[in-house]
């Protein structure tokens, strides 16, 4: 079976999730099944010339068995062409710009028209429940082309230090690991700095249009104990979740929530989340408002919790490696090449 794999980029160090998975589902295609896999991505840094141009003129023009478009955003040729129609899949990763506002005007219209045009599938591929129901519910996609597929984890990549940790006499160190949106929610990171100042360290990694007000929100508190460390290079990613004793992901609203899946697989002792289409398979320390999350430290600093033990195990049961991801996408495909 011959399937191209089509997405704007393949680079898992780009910063972005959806190029990140997009660059992992490529290579674990190619070690764990025998299909022909070949991507089409951008040649410029122009997303919307690859979406519009280079998309169109490279599927076109040539032939597969499967169009496997990994965002929405580059599934334009499905508009063009009843052949690429009947043989496409899109996966999309949640219904965000439906929920939040946080995009201009006009590249909310033009992601919206591209969910148009991914309504046309025939077939679509989401990670969580919580995303199907939104593509259904909200945006109008039909229940029956949806299939639930969670991302995997490289469990040889994401693994934990050998260092034992001990929160004897120290400050608990507390990390967060993503882009640095307003969705993402991070002043409660800061705002938990402030409040357990004697017993806390944070660490904030990533980069993104709310770095400047998140570090003018520091120096506002007169925070010595938050630390801003950068973009982390995939290589190194696994070091920094080894370095944490809690890894917290505030974000209003995740389809999936990748991050957790890598701070469980590196076996960081305490995991918090908030809105993530992961808290419905992996058993995450839920909250959804500020005074729970700077509870849940609380007792952690007071040593009332027990560390998360085993999560490696929990994520191979629970069929989150990329060998169990491909070879249902290897299904997924079967059904629609019948």
């Amino acid at each position: 079976m011959k399937v191209a794999l089509v997405c704007r980029s393949f680079d898992k160090n780009s910063g972005q999730g959806i190029y990140k998975m997009a660059g992992y589902l490529y290579e674990n295609i190619r070690k764990f099944s025998d299909l022909d896999v070949q991507k089409i991505e951008s040649r410029s840094k122009n997303s919307y010339l690859f979406d519009l141009v280079e998309s169109p003129k490279n599927v076109l023009n040539r032939d597969f068995d499967i169009y496997h478009f990994l965002m929405p955003e580059s599934s334009l040729p499905i508009l063009l062409s009843r052949e690429v129609r009947s043989k496409s899949i899109v996966t999309i990763h949640d219904a965000i710009i439906y929920k939040i506002k946080e995009r201009r005007w006009l590249s909310e219209k033009y992601i919206k028209m591209m969910y148009w045009i991914a309504k046309r599938a025939k077939i679509i591929i989401t990670p969580s429940r919580q995303s199907k129901e939104d593509l259904i519910n909200i945006v109008g996609f039909s229940e029956d082309k949806i299939f639930t597929l969670p991302w995997g984890i490289d469990l040889n990549h994401f693994r934990p230090k050998k260092t034992k940790k001990n929160l004897n006499n120290r400050k608990i160190v507390v990390g967060y690991v993503g882009g640095l949106g307003k969705r993402k929610n991070v002043e409660w990171l800061l705002y938990s700095a402030r409040s357990l100042k004697d017993n806390i360290h944070v660490k904030i990694a990533g980069d993104g249009p709310r770095l400047s007000f998140l570090m003018e929100l520091k120096n506002k508190l007169k925070l010595t104990n938050v630390e801003f460390v950068g973009f982390i290079s995939e290589e190194k990613l696994p070091d920094f979740y080894g370095s944490l004793d809690v890894f917290v992901f505030p974000s209003l609203y995740e389809g999936f929530g990748v991050p957790l899946l890598e701070a469980m697989a590196c076996e960081v002792p305490y995991i918090i989340g908030t809105n993530a289409g992961i808290g419905e398979i992996l058993p995450i320390y839920k909250i959804k408002k500020f005074s729970q999350l700077k509870l849940l430290l609380e007792k952690i600093i007071r040593k009332e919790f027990s560390p998360l033990k085993d999560q490696r195990k929990l994520l191979i049961r629970s069929k989150l490696t990329w060998n169990d991801h491909v070879s249902t996408l290897v299904e997924i495909y079967k059904k629609l090449n019948l």
